[in-house]
Order: structure tokens, then C-alpha cells, then sequence
């Protein structure tokens, strides 16, 4: 569909026409395979009157030009094998961490959690449960 007919016009006067357009049947005449996504139709009544084409598959559809259609078809394969590059990494980052964690047999403590002991230890200082030397040893 064309800019015009998805987007409503910013003229008070032409946005009358626009609500009473029959964006399904000028679909239909487009021969669109499905509606784009867009937040202008998404509270439209009046679409459900358009049958979307599920048995064609926009991916399969080959260009008319050999060489457009091998630049299409390498630059598929080649998102495809970034992304299970990816998925691969990813999936061996996280079992080098399982590793990590299982060998020293305690998760690695963050900032936050050495602050957290840290602050204990202090508090065991104030109410007098620990000495400042065991504090010394602890903190180093």
C-alpha cells in the first residue's frame, strides 16, 4: 500500500476521507498477502474483512533477476550462520560460567555482595561480637 493510504493525512478537511476508506477492499486490490503492521490500523473494525494469504510464504518468493536472487540468497545464508554463531557463543559463555562455578564450588562474589559482607563484619564490630584484628584479617 502506499504512503498515503496507511497513513492518515494531517488536513482536518482529508482525514474525513481517510476513516471512510475501505482499506480491506484496496488491500485486495493491491494484492496484498498480508496487512502491515502499523498502530494507524491496529483499532480498524473494518479490516477484519481482509483475508490475509497464510499458503504463500514471503521468504520462498525468488526475485526475477538471477543476480538480485544470489545477492538475496548469500545474504540470507550468511544471517543465518551469524546467528547460530551467535546462539553457539552464547551457549558456550554460559557453560564456561557452569564450568567456572562448579571448580571453585561457590558462585564469584559481585561488588554487592562483598559490600553486604562487609557491612556485617562492621556491624559484628560495633555490637562486639568480633575483635578488630579478626575484622583485619576478614577485610584483607
Amino acid at each position: 500500500m502506499s504512503h498515503s493510504f496507511e497513513h492518515p493525512p494531517t488536513h482536518p478537511s482529508s482525514s474525513i476521507l481517510f476513516t471512510d476508506l475501505d482499506l480491506a477492499g484496496i488491500a485486495n486490490s493491491f494484492g496484498l498477502l498480508r496487512m502491515p503492521q502499523l498502530r494507524e490500523l491496529k483499532h480498524r473494525e473494518d479490516l477484519e474483512a481482509f483475508q490475509p494469504r497464510d499458503d504463500v510464504s514471503t521468504g520462498t518468493i525468488a526475485f526475477s533477476d538471477s543476480g538480485l536472487e544470489s545477492k538475496r540468497q548469500a545474504a540470507k545464508q550468511t544471517r543465518k550462520e551469524e546467528k547460530a554463531r551467535a546462539r553457539e557463543e552464547t551457549e558456550r559463555s554460559y557453560a564456561e560460567e557452569r564450568r567456572k562455578g562448579k571448580k571453585h564450588g561457590k558462585r564469584r562474589m559481585t561488588d554487592a555482595d562483598e559490600f553486604d559482607a562487609d557491612s556485617r563484619m562492621l556491624k559484628k564490630l560495633r555490637r562486639g561480637r568480633i575483635s578488630k584484628g579478626e575484622l583485619d584479617e576478614v577485610m584483607l
